[in-house]
């Protein structure tokens, strides 16, 4: 009897030493994913953005080339932020639903949403086209490959969005001038959304560079019974774009796109990977041999490099994994190289680099023209920001920044009080 009551308080011992470890374990990577919310929570009180570190991995082409399609799609595709993967942006929801609301019951406008590159502007932006209407009541308006202010051009691309989605209702399918866009405005058919994506590219910064935007106000105010236009820009374009037209002044609300904090980070990047059917090794650790301490340091570690931003987290992930073999991804835990190269930015290059901030995409006699410089020597210091890797060819003849490299580009700039 004695040494049975022994081995009944030994087992009872173990068991609430074990209870008592798996409690400490879950406090310790409760607080450490806390980290990252107080730190989000610190930038927001101060009005200042998260600092992104001065490291960043450019993922390797020849092993992204490995990848199957289907998984690389999951994280590079429109899915980045998509429906089926949808985590995090509660109270920017919240308030689009509001915004949503508001128009629903009569009050016309635009809802801005905006943020820094690649923080899910876009994704956010077709989300709450997607919660209060059906696929045929949205229209996402194509933005141009570089930067333009011409009006017809902006016309011609929402005249085809809504009759692509709407077919042709006895209209004619060629888009024909002011006439035919208003005339299909004014037959809408019922309350519906155009979704205009990188407002910065429908912009230029010299007289008359507004025009655009001074249209889609107009069209907002005559039309905006029924259409309602839900328009994504960077932060930095639109303070210069509201400076110039007062735009923020008939925005039905401002919604911007926050970092994300770790554990988001960790939801928002774990789903895709599982459904993408790969198993990884981080090191030495199989994926089935991850803690949630592991992880819990992995994605702190990602949100201290990204800042919260979930773009540059999926390509810190995917800068990661440094072989394939079969269904199993190799991975190193992430890290980069140091940004020196954009602490040697001339004041010429940094000039010119505002301008791809401002307003994304440029050719290189475009932005020559903008500028009003020689167009030889635009072009020369293009091809040698492209030679170092930051700029990067997005179509033929047509530039825009490494995506990587624009938080430390943008924090330069600020520093040169240039942005």
């Amino acid at each position: 009897m004695r040494e049975s009551g022994k081995k009944g308080l030994l087992s009872e011992t173990k068991e609430f030493v074990r209870e008592a470890s798996a409690t400490i374990r879950n406090s310790i990577v409760g607080l450490l994913y806390r980290q990252s919310e107080g730190v989000l929570w610190a930038g927001r009180l101060s009005g200042n953005s998260v600092e992104v570190s001065k490291e960043y991995t450019a993922p390797d082409k020849g092993v992204l080339e490995l990848l199957p399609f289907y998984y690389l799609n999951l994280f590079t595709g429109r899915s980045g932020i998509g429906e089926d993967f949808w985590t995090g942006m509660e109270e920017e929801t919240s308030r689009g639903r509001k915004a949503m609301e508001r128009f629903m019951f009569g009050m016309r406008g635009i809802i801005l949403v905006t943020g820094e590159r690649r923080s899910g502007k876009s994704s956010l932006s077709r989300h709450l086209a997607s919660i209060q209407f059906g696929v045929r009541d949205v229209f996402y308006v194509r933005a141009p490959k570089e930067s333009t202010c011409d009006v017809s051009l902006f016309e011609k691309s929402l005249y085809e969005a809504i009759q692509s989605q709407r077919g042709n209702k006895g209209y004619n399918m060629e888009y024909q001038g002011r006439e035919s866009l208003e005339a299909l405005l004014s037959n809408a058919g019922g309350k519906c959304v155009a979704v205009i994506h990188d407002l910065e590219l429908w912009w230029e910064r010299r007289e008359g560079g507004t025009a655009v935007i001074e249209r889609l106000i107009d069209l907002a105010q005559t039309y905006g019974r029924d259409i309602l236009f839900v328009v994504n820009v960077n932060r930095h374009s639109l303070k210069i774009i509201n400076s110039l037209t007062s735009i923020n002044s008939w925005a039905i609300d401002i919604i911007e796109c926050r970092p994300f904090p770790a554990k988001q980070l960790k939801e928002f990047i774990v789903a895709r990977h599982k459904a993408g059917g790969l198993k990884f090794v981080l090191g030495t650790t199989r994926e089935d041999q991850m803690s949630e301490w592991d992880y819990a340091r992995l994605f702190n570690h990602l949100f201290n490099l990204s800042g919260g931003n979930p773009g540059y987290a999926i390509n810190l992930w995917l800068g990661a994994i440094k072989n394939i073999s079969g269904e199993t991804i190799f991975m190193e835990r992430p890290k980069g190289a140091d940004d020196g190269i954009i602490g040697r930015l001339s004041a010429e290059d940094a000039v010119l680099l505002l301008q791809f901030v401002l307003h994304r995409r440029f050719s290189a006699p475009h932005l020559a023209s903008l500028l009003m410089s020689d167009p030889g020597h635009v072009s020369s210091r293009i091809r040698v920001l492209h030679q170092r890797g930051i700029l990067t060819e997005k179509f033929p003849g047509i530039f825009s920044l490494n995506p990587m490299l624009v938080p430390h580009i943008v924090r330069r700039l600020k520093s040169m009080e240039l942005l």
